[in-house]
């Protein structure tokens, strides 16, 4: 089986995809302030554990694309 090379934007999908949710829960939490606390709180937790998976992701697709694979 021949494997296909990955569009453009899958490409982007997979390696900035977190940082694009934590930023969605960002502005979801700074519109809930002070109002819903319940869903602030919910929301700061998906932009602290989404923005980590999307840190991580790209210091990982750094090092691939340097050919540094660990």
């Amino acid at each position: 089986m021949t494997e296909k090379k990955a569009s453009k934007l899958a490409e982007w999908r997979e390696t900035y995809g977190p940082f694009a949710v934590a930023l969605a829960c960002l502005y979801s939490a700074m519109t809930n302030w002070g109002t819903h606390w319940g869903w602030t709180i919910f929301f700061m937790l998906g932009v602290i554990i989404c923005g980590a998976m999307g840190f991580f992701t790209i210091k990982s697709a750094w090092r691939k694309k340097k050919g540094r694979v660990s």
